[in-house]
């Protein structure tokens, strides 16, 4: 035989403390989403500025709908609370 069988292996994390590292790995990266949109939302005349100038289309409407997808899909994350629509709507917000 020319090509060798290949098997699958199956990744597992589930070691001590696998849960935890999980958890905390989930709040900062949630967390960081949220506090992304917060700032959206804190700055919006200089981001509507920037969007402006990158030619995009109702730039004001943009960055606060951005805002508010970011800051929800990042607690959502966080919170664990409907994570695959939370984690699906964070794409969303970076364009795409």
């Amino acid at each position: 035989m020319l090509i060798p069988e290949l098997t699958t292996t199956a990744l597992r994390f589930d070691g001590p403390g696998a849960g935890v590292a999980f958890l905390l790995g989930r709040l900062l990266f949630g967390l960081v989403l949220a506090f992304v949109g917060l700032n959206h939302l804190l700055d919006v005349d200089d981001m509507t500025g920037y969007a402006q100038a990158k030619g995009l289309p109702a730039a004001r409407f943009t960055v606060v709908a951005s805002g508010v997808m970011l800051g929800v899909g990042g607690l959502g994350i966080a919170a664990g609370v409907y994570p695959s629509v939370a984690a699906g709507d964070t794409p969303i917000a970076f364009g795409g």
